[in-house]
């Protein structure tokens, strides 16, 4: 069956491009200039044919509940799926454990506003290791491991993608999958991969 999604990445440069940051943006967040309001966004999606939605972390100019109601309830009178909030930030396979438990603390916040925005699911990076460290790749299947059941708490889905460091072999990517047992989701990205494999 035919269906058609959008990620905001596509938007990027019309959203304003803002800077990337891993932090929660807050109340105080400064106004950026943009082409195209988020919150405009499921309207023109629905103007064109596009039914489901994923929203960068970044892409979201606030994460104060008047303004994820007023995304959600844009994105449900158009008609839109909220299916994802990619959290495109943390390193959950980091070495130093004081920077994996923050950074594990900072994805599980990002995960309350993707259950906020009434999405179905939060797709999380593996983490920023080489392939070849073993022991960030089972440090990142912990994390995964503990991430999943709190995105289930949440009414959520969790998928990684084979993308950033750690993720970015098929190899990887298959014992994660094996290791988590459906516990997560894959977005397979095959621009993110070698073409042998």
């Amino acid at each position: 069956m035919r269906r058609l999604s959008l990620t905001t990445w596509s938007l990027h440069h019309l959203l304003g491009a803002p800077p990337i940051t891993r932090e929660l943006p807050g109340a105080d967040a400064v106004a950026r200039s943009s082409e195209l309001s988020l919150l405009d966004v499921p309207e023109k999606m629905r103007e064109h044919g596009i039914a489901t939605l994923e929203v960068c972390h970044f892409h979201l100019p606030s994460v104060e509940p008047d303004y994820l109601r007023d995304l959600r309830a844009a994105a449900e009178e158009a008609g839109v799926e909220m299916f994802s909030l990619l959290i495109d930030t943390g390193d959950i396979s980091s070495a130093d454990p004081r920077q994996r438990g923050a950074d594990m603390e900072l994805v599980e916040r990002w995960m309350d506003v993707a259950a906020m925005l009434g999405a179905s699911h939060a797709r999380v990076v593996a983490g920023e290791a080489e392939p070849e460290d073993e022991a960030a790749l089972e440090r990142s299947i912990a994390a995964l491991r503990v991430l999943s059941e709190y995105s289930r708490e949440r009414g959520l889905s969790l998928l990684t993608e084979n993308f950033s460091p750690l993720a970015s072999t098929a190899g990887n990517c298959l014992r994660i999958l094996d290791a988590l047992d459906g516990a997560i989701g894959l977005c397979a990205d095959v621009g993110n991969l070698p073409p042998e494999t």
